[in-house]
């Protein structure tokens, strides 16, 4: 990955993006951590591809700030909520960035390669945290861990591919031609 200097902006505007896709996520909220379109998720992980971990604090302040939006309405387990929801971002960005080369590849090489690490891999450990979380503290009952958890993630899934993945192909050479982001992908 390339380093280019990127505005200051680049600090607190993620913070504002977060926080406004996490209220439009609000109107496909249907119970305690089941959204139809979960956008903090899907919008986060491309800027994590765009501006890189200096979005992490950013990230998590909104989550923090907007968990009982979620269903968290234990203040005691916000920040682990904030903290598996911003992990759930960066960790896409993270294992794409670790075990991938930014080497032309075809179409659908790079489509699968970024499918798995950054949409199958985060989504599968994280909304198991999430939702082990919500069967803890009684949000959930044991009988709706396994139907729910499914559910939430064939709904990721769904949403990082046709949201996230076309935000990183399609946004990304966009951004990097005016300098505004550290991500190569071809």
């Amino acid at each position: 990955m390339t380093k280019t200097k990127l505005p200051s902006w680049t600090w607190w505007l993620p913070f504002l993006i977060i926080l406004s896709s996490k209220i439009i996520s609000q109107f496909t909220f249907q119970r305690a951590g089941v959204h139809y379109i979960y956008l903090p998720h899907l919008i986060g992980s491309a800027l994590f591809f765009w501006w890189g971990p200096r979005i992490i604090p950013a990230y998590f302040l909104a989550e923090m700030l907007t968990a009982s939006l979620s269903g968290t309405s234990m203040w005691v387990l916000t920040p682990l909520f904030a903290v598996i929801s911003t992990t759930k971002a960066f960790m896409g960005y993270f294992l794409f960035v670790a075990f991938t080369r930014n080497e032309p590849r075809t179409a659908y090489v790079q489509f699968f390669t970024f499918f798995f690490w950054v949409i199958l891999l985060p989504n599968i450990i994280c909304n198991y945290l999430i939702f082990a979380q919500f069967v803890a503290v009684g949000r959930y009952g044991h009988d709706e861990f396994i139907p729910t958890y499914l559910f939430v993630n064939l709904v990721d899934w769904m949403g990082g591919v046709l949201v996230t993945y076309p935000l990183v192909e399609k946004v990304s050479p966009w951004l990097k031609a005016r300098g505004l982001s550290q991500w190569p992908l071809n």
